[in-house]
């Protein structure tokens, strides 16, 4: 097997990582994620039947209520359906 490498500029393999599905930073892949994926279904879920208001599900988890807010309003988190 013959491996051909490239010169690339660090923008064009960053361009490449993403257009491939080598480089996925959402989510739980976020190095600086709280929260997994199943943590977000679970507040999905709370906030879907109203079992608690956004600021105790924030305390719960530990972040913030303007994460709960995004989460809810579907700013962040989207791949993860209820």
């Amino acid at each position: 097997m013959l491996l051909v490498l490239e010169y690339v500029t660090n923008k064009e393999n960053a361009i490449h990582a993403h257009q491939t599905g080598l480089f996925n930073n959402s989510g739980e892949n976020n190095t600086t994620s709280k929260l997994t994926n199943f943590d977000v279904l679970k507040i999905k879920l709370l906030l879907k039947n109203n079992s608690l208001k956004q600021y105790e599900i924030a305390n719960l988890y530990g972040v913030s209520k303007e994460c709960i807010s995004a989460i809810n309003r579907k700013r962040t988190w989207k791949h993860i359906e209820v």
